[in-house]
Order: C-alpha cells, then structure tokens, then sequence
C-alpha cells in the first residue's frame, strides 16, 4: 500500500511539475463503433479545473464488462487532481450515456437491469463524493430510450433530454420527453412528451435550457426540419416557430442561454453555422469557415495542382457561454495537405463574442502521420473557464463496414500552441459572413405530463481511489515558430483502464 502511494505522489508531482497549460489525453483504441462513448462527458468544476468522464462499459467486441465510469479530475493546467471509480453493483449499474460538470459532476445513463425507460442520474460533489443517486422510471410504455439527447445544468435545475422510440405495426414512432430536476435533491419538478399534431411520426430533441422566464426547447424531425419551442414554467407549449434558411442541409447541434437570449450553434454543407433568439426572433447568424494560409501545391507535368481534400464534420454540442463570450468547435470542412504528406488533421476552437465576432481560436493540426493520418475527426465536447479550454474529439477509422475509434482530449489556453512529434503550427483565419436564418410560424406542438417513479438508494455507488488508470509520456517538444508560441512541454495521457477494471472485477 506505501508504494502504491508513493507512486501515486511521485505521479502526481511529476505531471505538476511538467504539464505548464497544455496536454493530449487519449482514450485507447480498441473500441468499436458500436460504442463510440470511450469519452462520455467533459466539463469545468465552476472553479479551477476540467472533469473528463470515461465509461466502462467498451470493449473491443462491444460488450461491457463493468457498468460505470472513471471520473478524472484536471487542474486548468492539465495537471491530474483526483480520480474517481463509480460504480454500482451487479444488478442495478449504470451505462453512462451523457456527462457533464458545472460545479459537480453528474453521470447519466441507463439501468443495467433491463428497464427500456429508465434514466439513472448521480450528482458528484467536485472532489469526486457522492451526493445523491436516483433511478428515474418513466411511464411512456411500449417503447424505449435509445440516449441521452443533451443535459443541462443550469441555476437550481438540471434539465435531461431525450426520445422514446415506438414501432407500431412496423412504423417507426418516436417522441422527444423532458426531465426537469431539482438539483439539490433529484426531485422531479416536471417531466412531459411533445409530437407535432399532424406532422411526422419522428420528432427527435435538440436540447433544452433554462430563461428568464420559463424554458426553451429545440426539436427536429424525420425530415430534417428544425424548431425553436417557447416552454412554460411547468414544461408546457407556449409557442412554437420553424427555423427557416437557404443554407443546404442546415441542422441545429447545440444551445446555450442567459436571461432571455438563447444561441445556437449547428451547420449546413456550407460550414458551422452560430447565431442568437430573443424574443421569438433570430437576431443574427453568422457563417464560419476555416482556411488555412498555407497550402500544399503539388507541380507535375507543368500542372499545378492545390492538395486538398474535402470532408465534412459536424461541429460538437457544446456551447459554451463563459464571461460574456461564446466558444465553439466548427465543422472542418476540408482536411488539409499543407506539407504534401498525408491529409493532416485539423483541430479548432473558435472565442466569439455575444454577436458571434471572433476574438480569438485555437488551431492545432496533425502533420499527417502516425494515428491522426488515416481517422475522420469529430468534435465532441468541450468546457471553458476563463482563457483555458478543454476540448473532445472523435478519432474513427473505417475498414469497410467496420469503424473503430478513439477519443482525444486536449487542454490548452488560447495564444497557447501545442508543439510535438506529431503536431505542427500553421497560420489559419477564420471567414465570417451573414447566415440568413429566421423563425416563422408554421407548425402546432403539443405537449402531456409524463408520470416518473423514482427510486432511492436502487444503485449503490462506490467512490474508490484505487490505482490510478493513468500512464503519462512526454511529447518532444519543437522550437517556437513566429506563427505562434509553445505554451510548456506537451504530455499524453492514454486512459488505459481496462486491465485494471478486469482486476478489479476479478478481485
């Protein structure tokens, strides 16, 4: 036990005394797309630090071997706090399908018993200690909970979205459903359905949030139309208008709100789109795009040819407000060859303004060899406290049919450039023009009270120490260039937590 801890304190003082405002996390990669979570959730603890939630429950062959969650909490300057291993027992154990952080932590998923309707929710105290766990079982039968759509903490409440999934007579039906808790206590305040009275059979949830009067709720459905519903203090309807805009395949990703203003960001085949709603109008919406100013030209034959090949990502559900700024991760739409060698990868994270000028971004790119060379990237997540960012992407490989993935996580600074074996700085801007969206009138959603049991005490969590699923290896650092400065020595941090749950489990 004495070497456990003191390897633990060396650990910990060593990635303290290397880690200055950058690093690479990476969860492993062994998992398939059957389980594209290895990453679940991240978010800021409201003070100085980043929580990162990794579940369980992936294997290589998508069969999970122990219900739960390592819960791993970092210092703004990525250096490790504390980790966590929650779990329940055998029967009632949850399978995180959501995280996220906001002064605590909070986990939700599914029961592991079987329930098709459930959500199990547990509320972590910022050093990692329970403080209260529920099993909420919905009356919406026949049907099931496929995920969890989006969670929002927000003041006293925490707001849960998702969709129940029907088939009848080989129909697919499916309805959105809201969860509105207390936050101290996981009370349920209200819980309803919304369907469009005479519209399409699938209505999906966006996600939901909190104004100063009353909530706000962003739907689509089947046809890939979407919808700003105005909600009363109890969850009711009030209004409801349809996005509408000329930008080709235009979607809705993620929101964010304070007192009466809600933003919102998504995208269309014309890059990442963000703009504002107050008072049942789009007050602006703007259009970003990322272009690199160097470029790889290949000459041959007296042709020229500009090596760049196009693909498309969505930008993340995270929105983050923070300090009277926005920030984001937009779609890439291009996957640059700037050296000629390989495709490089591109990860950015944008500093708007509340009128969505921007102020500042993050751009770190993967000079086309090792992991990143052969993976389509997918932001994921982040959570921002004042200058500092912690941000999630999804790394998939396919092989055919087959898609294997692994996640990423990077924290950093803005001004701050992340340099190592793998990476490279290179100048890029960020074009900004007019997006032309507006809300009209044009549908009738109705809503009904949804009936919860709740269960206390069902799921027995336990909060353990044990040993640290951490192994840390330093990047080789380059020089400073004059496109940007090295912020400090960059680490990886693989989660590597299988064989210790596998012992776990075991012993």
């Amino acid at each position: 036990m004495l070497k456990r801890v003191t390897l633990l304190v060396l650990l910990l003082l060593f990635v303290a005394g290397l880690v200055k405002g950058s690093v690479i996390i990476w969860a492993p990669g062994n998992g398939t797309i059957t389980y594209p979570n290895p990453i679940a959730g991240v978010g800021a603890d409201g003070k100085n630090g980043f929580v990162i939630v990794v579940p369980f429950n992936m294997t290589s062959t998508g069969k999970p071997v122990v219900p739960g969650a390592w819960v791993v909490y970092l210092k703004s300057n990525g250096s490790v706090n504390w980790v966590e291993a929650v779990k329940g027992d055998f029967l009632h154990s949850p399978r995180i399908l959501y995280a996220t952080a906001n002064g605590s932590t909070l986990l939700i998923g599914r029961d592991w018993n079987g329930n098709h309707t459930d959500l199990w929710v547990v509320e972590l105290s910022e050093n990692g200690t329970l403080v209260w766990s529920k099993d909420y079982l919905l009356n919406v039968s026949p049907g099931w909970i496929p995920f969890v759509d989006d969670a929002v903490q927000t003041g006293d409440r925490i707001l849960i979205t998702t969709h129940v999934e029907y088939d009848i007579n080989g129909i697919d039906v499916s309805k959105p459903l809201v969860l509105a808790l207390d936050r101290r206590s996981g009370e349920v305040l209200w819980a309803r359905d919304y369907w469009i009275v005479h519209g399409p059979r699938e209505l999906y949830s966006v996600g939901a949030g909190e104004l100063a009067k009353g909530y706000y709720l962003i739907l689509h459905d089947s046809g890939k139309r979407y919808y700003y519903a105005r909600l009363g203090s109890n969850g009711e309807v009030i209004s409801v208008k349809e996005f509408k805009t000329n930008l080709r395949g235009f979607f809705v990703k993620s929101t964010a709100s304070t007192g009466e203003a809600i933003y919102f960001l998504g995208g269309s085949s014309n890059g990442t789109v963000l703009g504002e709603i107050e008072n049942n109008a789009v007050l602006w919406s703007k259009l970003y795009r990322l272009i690199p100013i160097k470029e790889c030209t290949e000459t041959g034959q007296n042709i020229s040819l500009r090596s760049v090949s196009t693909s498309s990502t969505e930008p993340t559900r995270s929105l983050i407000l923070s300090n009277g700024n926005l920030f984001f991760q937009p779609a890439i739409i291009e996957a640059f060859r700037l050296d000629c060698v390989g495709i490089d990868t591109t990860y950015e994270v944008v500093k708007t303004d509340t009128h969505g000028n921007v102020k500042s971004s993050f751009v770190l790119v993967g000079n086309g060899t090792g992991m990143e060379s052969e993976a389509f990237v997918a932001p994921s997540g982040m959570a921002v406290m004042g200058n500092s960012f912690i941000s999630l992407w999804r790394l998939v490989a396919l092989n055919g049919s087959i898609g294997t993935f692994r996640d990423l996580a990077i924290v950093s600074s803005f001004g701050d450039v992340i340099n190592g074996k793998a990476f490279k700085v290179y100048p890029f801007k960020v074009t900004v023009e007019p997006a032309h969206i507006h809300l009209a009138p044009m549908v009738i959603v109705k809503s009904s009270k949804v009936a919860v049991k709740t269960f206390k005490g069902r799921v027995g969590v336990k909060a353990t120490k044990g040993d640290i699923p951490i192994v840390i290896k330093p990047l080789k650092s380059l020089k400073e260039k004059p496109e940007g400065s090295i912020c400090g020595p960059a680490v990886v941090i693989p989660i590597a937590f299988l064989p210790l749950l596998l012992r776990w489990r075991n012993g």
